[in-house]
């Protein structure tokens, strides 16, 4: 299993990227809270004009498309307190025996390097969870501020 940064520079990324933006999609409806996420819809855009502020990655298995995609891992250029740092939108991997440790630095590699080569020096991620938190400190991250929300109607 590969993790496969996609450009518009490559066949292989034009291939892979309608299957990978269903996979956005899938991911946006369940977790997004909205009737509209613009966030497909500026990847493409940033795909097809070649937008270095947007990264998109596909975790792909040797099988045949579209089952070769175990995975997906999207992130762009933020503003934080008054800098620019890279903030991961999506990161998805498919349940599977395998070890994914391994799989987990190559992500992680690529997203520093996307970061340095833009002129970044942080990733930021948002943890749903604190198991998912303990899962992104075991790579580096570091607890932030905490993010506190309240719904109200109207």
């Amino acid at each position: 299993m590969n993790p496969v940064l996609l450009h518009r520079g490559t066949p292989e990324s034009w291939h892979l990227m309608p299957f990978v933006m269903e996979r956005v999609r899938k991911f946006t409806a369940e977790h997004v809270n909205s009737f509209v996420d613009p966030l497909p819809d500026i990847l493409e855009g940033a795909f097809g004009m070649g937008d270095t502020r947007y990264v998109t990655i596909a975790l792909v298995e040797d099988e045949p498309l579209p089952d070769c995609i175990v995975g997906h891992v999207v992130a762009g250029v933020e503003m934080y307190l008054g800098r620019s740092v890279c903030m991961v939108y999506q990161f998805e991997k498919d349940e599977s025996d395998g070890d994914w440790s391994g799989l987990n630095r190559s992500i992680q590699a690529l997203l520093e390097n996307w970061c340095r080569s833009i002129g970044l020096d942080e990733i930021m991620i948002m943890a749903e969870t604190m198991s998912r938190g303990r899962l992104f400190k075991r790579f580096g991250y570091e607890p932030g501020p905490v993010l506190m929300r309240r719904k109200f109607d109207g």
